[in-house]
């Protein structure tokens, strides 16, 4: 009945304030039920509450920083448990290679194939155009194998690392006494995302975050051989601009990305009271919250429009700005290979093998780096997931 409604309502309350979801239709359900036992009693308590939840992402952002500067990562531990799929991390690093490769050599098959169209006679420009032609098919199936054996390789190596460590995490729960599940570090909320979540941001570190530095690398590398081989000195300046065409691209796909996930928490808050309120319609009904309960959902939407506008708004300068970095990076470097046609005899193919070779390689280092993950919550994930595999329990059921 009513009561197993409101029972239910304080266990899932505590699990969100755990999360540091901000105060949603649950907690101010379970506390107004409470106040009415006991006669008011608890109003300040629910005031600290809601001060203590609205604050409570700010401490655990302090606590993964603190984690991050003073924990050291245990590679050996963590490559120890991947080690039955050892096997797999060199193709995905041969594979992330290839994939990295391919926006530069795009770059050297461009100016091939427009040297070709240069050609006065035909069947020498048809020639050209026909090599260029399969250089690109080439380099459609390169880019293929290599984004399937990178993705394919690190998402086999880190599922089998995510349900390693849920396993054990699970275990390790089954293992603890009671007193351990009365500590508040250790409330359904925080063991459940251990198992959710924390496994996943480790994974990163020994998966996906790898893959990507692999890509990048390779990215750069490439580009530059196929720029030198162009022109030295138009890659020297160009490769001056570099730092800025790669953060250009990492910061238009950043902004592609993760313009959906920057939700206000007053936008989340709406969602849970509305979750909240479907799930629990009896008690809202038996407390006659219905216009309240709307008020509410109104008030936090409100409040999220400013937030939203805002994020929208620097988006969408950060996306200008780093458009405007690329397109004068790119003028630069026309206006000084110019140059180099005129006063030094480089030739057009040359010019645009070396520019092409630097703006495209920057663009697949900036885009690469944009698929890492913050490393700071992986490994703040891997010291708590090791915190609760090296702790004993005082009664362990599946010991001898």
């Amino acid at each position: 009945g009513v009561y197993h409604s409101l029972v239910a309502a304080q266990q899932a309350a505590a699990s969100e304030a755990s999360k540091g979801v901000r105060p949603s239709l649950l907690r101010q359900e379970s506390t107004a039920s409470s106040s009415v036992a006991s006669h008011g009693g608890t109003k300040a308590e629910e005031q600290s509450k809601l001060v203590d939840t609205r604050t409570e992402k700010e401490i655990e952002r302090e606590r993964i920083d603190a984690i991050a500067k003073a924990y050291k990562v245990p590679w050996r531990r963590i490559f120890a448990l991947s080690k039955a799929e050892c096997g797999f991390y060199v193709p995905a690093l041969l594979g992330a290679a290839v994939f990295g490769s391919v926006m530069p050599f795009e770059g050297f098959l461009l100016a091939r194939s427009m040297r070709s169209f240069y050609e006065t006679d035909p069947d020498d420009m048809m020639d050209g155009v026909i090599l260029a032609s399969i250089g690109y098919v080439i380099l459609a199936v390169s880019s293929l194998l290599g984004a399937f054996t990178q993705i394919g390789g690190f998402a086999f190596i880190g599922e089998h690392l995510t349900k390693r460590i849920r396993i054990l995490c699970f275990t390790k729960f089954l293992e603890q006494d009671m007193a351990f599940f009365d500590d508040s570090k250790h409330s359904p909320g925080r063991l459940t995302a251990a198992l959710a979540t924390y496994a996943l941001r480790m994974n990163a570190i020994s998966g996906v975050q790898l893959g990507a530095y692999c890509q990048f690398a390779a990215s750069l590398i490439a580009g530059l051989i196929i720029a030198f081989f162009g022109s030295w000195k138009l890659t020297l300046v160009m490769l001056a601009m570099l730092p800025l065409m790669a953060g250009a691209g990492g910061i238009q796909m950043a902004v592609s990305i993760g313009l959906d996930k920057n939700k206000s928490a007053d936008s989340l808050a709406a969602n849970q009271v509305a979750s909240d309120t479907v799930q629990n319609i009896r008690t809202v009904r038996a407390l006659v919250s219905e216009q309240w309960t709307r008020n509410l959902f109104q008030d936090l939407l409100q409040r999220s429009v400013p937030h939203q506008a805002r994020t929208s708004s620097w988006a969408a300068l950060w996306y200008g700005i780093s458009q405007g970095i690329l397109f004068f990076s790119v003028a630069l470097g026309f206006w000084y290979g110019s140059k180099l046609v005129q006063d030094e005899g480089l030739t057009f193919d040359k010019m645009i093998q070396s520019l092409m070779g630097v703006f495209l390689s920057a663009l697949a280092a900036g885009q690469a780096l944009a698929f890492v993950g913050d490393i700071n919550e992986a490994k703040a994930a891997a010291h708590d997931i090791f915190e609760l595999l090296d702790s004993e329990s005082s009664i362990n059921p599946s010991s001898d």
